[in-house]
């Protein structure tokens, strides 16, 4: 009987454990392949916004255990006849009850950690924000979660019977995996909200939902506040006025957003005074992110300034606020001499400049308040640099300066960038008289060189003001410069001042200009944005003359080699000028213009000094290549009239040089220059002698040795140059390629005219 009952009973118990052994492996597969599918779906959630990431995770979640019941159920016939037997069932409410228990005691011990974790992180935080943290839904649904799950799977043990051990089976193994998740959850949870840049985002995040908020309900309280058609003024600007009514009335409107913002300027403070510089730099930008939800937010209820009257719109508490706050940390920062925090500071500063730009003041050329009084607290802030000495620091104010006057330019609000100028240069002033922070000025040279191009690609409806502001500037720091001594072997005055006049840099105006030219040049005759570029050269290149004249005799008498740097420059102007006189787009009445205005740079010659120390110094630069490479330009461009000024200054310079006897060859090329040039633009030869003979007839007149020397260089030198096959001069490369015969002929003839024989 015994043994029979066991041999009927093995098969039984084989059975089961060939079914647990199924059960185990697809179940092993399932979650193998499940948490495959996690790990994938995790990577590509990692791209997508928060609440989907939610949404899909729980997704996921719901599918896996409509999968795990949709297994249970397959095998739970086997699942119930092996807990038929009382003892298992028993075992299994002890586990179960034994499980619960742990899991209890686990979240608590978790709960303990996650509190100890905060509470240490807790002093990062602004006082006010500890309600935030101990009302935080998350954080406290995830603790009450774990506890209601571990206390589920303990009472699970005595409140079902086996009629439900597919249930209690399925509930606990989930409530089991489900409890250290929610933990993890809660401890990530609590460390964000202790982290500088997740809370940060929530601090941004409520600023932006409670301005948005009473953004939707003005525009639903509109209609209560509109004025009827008929009361009306004929002339209004382009405001919101039932918005602006509604502030008014509601002018707590922003006191929530004041509260955060306050809140990022503090985590700045805090963090600047720990020297973590990298967490203050994101709370400053979270300030700046509230000022744009504000600015979206009250949309069309700014008002412009009046001049001579006092609009009480116009001043803006919110931006006050900011720009006071931040000046406050900006003083405290310099006291404690923190250099890296006041180039952050600044740097928030001028982020907010250049946000105001996009403030809709409702009415067209509106001047930008609030982003001139962002740029006058930066300014401050930069003067306060300079006295400090932080000479890293103010030159990163300056670029931040800069960018705020192209960005206000580029808006065509050329006289709110005036002051932004003047700023610049004299700054670039009061660091010239430190040596430590002389290399200062380099970079305040550079922004004005920027505030330059912007002005000319500018659609300011008046850039001549402005235009003479940037040439003013830029002039008179030069001549500051020139009062460092001059080096015969390096150029002092032209590592300061190179980043404007500089003919062979690529970031510098004369090469800046050359682009635009060519821009411009293949601009259709339509091309209206094109005109008013061409307008705006115009306009700067009439303001040229003077300053280039004073600038170019003060580098001449200061025996400065950064001479060399305006000449090249001064040139390559012109010619651009010249250039731009055959572009299409260019109006009839600005062609004559822009060649008087070349003229004008290269008439700038007839003023320098001609004693011998000046005239031996300037011609070391070769002038008369430099001028005669103008003539050409001239002359290619169409402008014959003025390509025969242009030569007509040059040859003026050779006569002026030629009462020094000097050996440096500059009357015999001034006479070359103008056989190339007459000879090359099957131009009048005749003429020119007579206009030499005229030269040479008056008192200052070279004297006859000096004359017949030049009758005999001038001889040898176009012999030599077609011999030679090269030179580097551009007078003899024209010489070259033209008829020999013809070149042997205007030579001889010149040549007679300076003998005294008849040509």
């Amino acid at each position: 009987m015994t043994d029979g009952t066991a041999g009927q009973a093995a098969p039984w118990r084989r059975r089961v454990n060939l079914a647990r052994a199924a059960a185990s492996r697809a179940l092993a597969r399932a979650t193998a392949r499940g948490w495959l599918a996690w790990y994938r779906l995790q990577a590509r959630i990692s791209v997508v916004k928060q609440r989907d990431a939610a949404k899909a995770t729980s997704l996921i979640l719901l599918a896996a255990v409509a999968l795990s019941v949709l297994v249970l159920q397959r095998f739970r016939v086997h699942l119930d006849a092996y807990f038929a037997a009382d003892q298992r069932f028993a075992v299994l409410q002890n586990v179960l009850v034994a499980v619960g228990s742990a899991l209890i005691g686990a979240a608590a011990i978790a709960f303990a950690l996650i509190v100890f974790a905060v509470q240490v992180n807790i002093e990062r935080m602004p006082h006010a924000m500890f309600r935030r943290l101990s009302s935080d839904r998350g954080l406290l649904g995830s603790f009450l979660g774990a506890f209601s799950l571990a206390i589920g799977i303990a009472s699970a043990a005595l409140l079902f019977d086996r009629r439900w051990l597919t249930v209690m089976t399925l509930g606990a193994g989930w409530a089991t995996l489900l409890i250290p998740a929610l933990l993890l959850y809660a401890y990530n949870r609590a460390l964000r909200l202790v982290a500088p840049t997740h809370h940060l985002q929530f601090v941004v995040a409520d600023a932006t939902r409670s301005l948005s908020d009473w953004a939707r309900r003005a525009s639903r309280a509109a209609p209560l506040f509109e004025t009827p058609e008929a009361e009306r003024p004929p002339l209004r600007m382009k405001h919101d006025h039932a918005a602006t009514t509604f502030f008014r009335l509601n002018a707590h409107w922003t006191a929530r957003a004041l509260d955060d913002l306050r809140y990022a300027v503090s985590f700045a403070r805090r963090y600047v005074e720990r020297r973590d510089h990298s967490a203050a730099r994101d709370a400053l930008t979270a300030a700046v992110a509230i000022n744009a939800a504000y600015i979206r937010a009250k949309g069309k209820t700014f008002y412009p300034v009046v001049p001579f009257f006092d609009h009480p719109l116009a001043v803006d508490g919110f931006i006050n606020e900011t720009l006071e706050q931040l000046r406050q940390e900006i003083s405290a920062a310099t006291a404690r001499q923190d250099e890296p925090a006041v180039e952050i500071m600044m740097r928030c500063m001028s982020d907010l400049a250049r946000l105001y730009t996009n403030i809709d003041y409702g009415t067209e050329g509106a001047s930008r308040y609030h982003s001139v009084l962002a740029a006058g607290y930066l300014s401050g802030a930069l003067e306060t640099t300079i006295q400090r000495e932080f000479t890293d620091v103010a030159m990163e104010g300056v670029r931040l300066l800069g960018a705020t006057g192209q960005a206000l330019l580029s808006r065509g609000n050329s006289a709110d960038a005036d002051h932004i100028i003047s700023k610049i240069a004299s700054t670039a002033g009061a660091s010239f008289g430190r040596e430590s922070t002389r290399p200062v000025v380099r970079t305040c040279v550079e922004e004005l060189s920027k505030l330059a191009v912007t002005v000319l690609v500018s659609r300011s409806p008046d850039p001549r003001h402005i235009a003479a502001a940037v040439t003013q500037a830029v002039y008179r720091v030069a001549l500051i410069v020139l009062t460092l001594p001059a080096h015969p072997l390096s150029d002092p005055h032209g590592q300061h001042l190179d980043p404007y006049f500089s003919a062979s840099s690529a970031t510098a105006l004369p090469k800046q200009l050359t682009d635009l030219g060519n821009q411009l040049i293949e601009a259709k005759p339509d091309n209206i944005s094109a005109r008013d570029v061409i307008q705006n050269v115009l306009v700067w290149a009439e303001g040229l003359e003077d300053a280039h004249r004073d600038l170019l005799i003060a580098a001449v008498k200061s025996r400065s080699i950064f001479a060399l740097s305006l000449v090249q420059s001064s040139n390559q102007i012109a010619r651009v000028l010249f250039a731009l006189t055959r572009a299409p787009a260019a109006r009839t009445e600005a062609k004559s213009a822009l060649e008087q205005a070349a003229l004008g740079l290269i008439a700038g010659w007839s003023w320098v000094p001609a004693d011998r120390e000046t005239v031996g110094f300037v011609e070391s630069f070769r002038v008369a290549d430099h001028l005669f490479e103008v003539a050409m330009e001239a002359h290619l461009r169409g402008c014959s009239d003025a390509a025969l000024r242009a030569l007509d200054v040059l040859l003026g310079w050779g006569f002026q040089a030629s009462q020094h006897n000097i050996g440096l060859g500059s009357f015999e090329s001034s006479l070359m220059a103008t056989v190339a040039f007459t000879l090359a633009t099957n131009g009048d030869m005749k003429r020119q002698l007579a206009n030499i003979v005229v030269r040479l007839g008056k008192a200052d007149a070279p004297a006859q040795d000096m004359r017949r020397r030049a009758a005999r260089e001038i001889s040898e030198r176009a012999a030599s140059a077609r011999r030679r096959g090269y030179s580097l001069s551009a007078i003899d490369q024209v010489l070259m390629e033209l008829d020999p015969a013809a070149v042997h002929a205007a030579v001889d003839a010149l040549a007679k005219v300076l003998t005294g024989a008849a040509p």
